[in-house]
């Protein structure tokens, strides 16, 4: 069954669908039927899921599995099978995540289950050839509302959004709190 899809913006052949522990990449061609078809297993630990795909903003085959465990980031036109970059937290569990993209420089920005918010440019440094990279950066966020109680930010987060064309990010909170920023 598929439970989330994510259209590609470079690529509107392209289509990343997924079910609860794989990933199903299809390319149609100009009368609608696929004529591409590439399957991401993400080893997933028994009971866990993939919480969403995410295509990177201006990459035709940069494709991210977001899971509450991790991110993993594919290339889809070198490798299909080992990710690109590798990401895990130290303790916390990912709630969402989103990409920031300029000509210098990508980053990711991730939202945890517990309301914080950390972020992590992509270099070689971090890549998956080295093994998995443990996100520590935190995005502190200077706010009356935003009270941490039990090591909880607003009683949780619940999504994070970079627009490319405003250039700021959008985040909310369990406690029906909605924030934009620039970075």
């Amino acid at each position: 069954a598929v439970i989330t899809a994510a259209s590609n913006p470079c690529n509107d052949e392209c289509v990343a669908l997924c079910g609860l522990r794989e990933c199903q990449v299809l390319t149609f061609n100009a009368s609608g039927a696929v004529s591409d078809h590439l399957v991401l297993h993400p080893s997933l630990d028994p009971g866990k899921c993939i919480l969403k795909p995410v295509w990177l903003p201006g990459s035709p085959t940069q494709l991210a599995i977001v899971t509450m465990d991790f991110i993993k980031i594919y290339d889809l036109s070198a490798d299909a099978i080992s990710p690109l970059y590798y990401f895990l937290l130290p303790s916390e569990k990912v709630r969402d995540a989103t990409f920031v993209c300029t000509d210098r420089a990508q980053a990711l920005v991730v939202m945890t289950v517990e309301g914080h918010l950390y972020i992590q440019p992509m270099n070689e440094s971090n890549s998956a050839q080295h093994g998995p990279f443990y996100l520590t950066i935190q995005l502190k966020v200077d706010h009356e509302s935003l009270k941490e109680t039990n090591g909880t930010v607003a009683e949780g987060g619940l999504s994070i959004y970079y627009s490319h064309a405003l250039q700021l990010l959008f985040f909310s909170y369990a406690k029906d709190l909605s924030f934009a920023a620039s970075l």
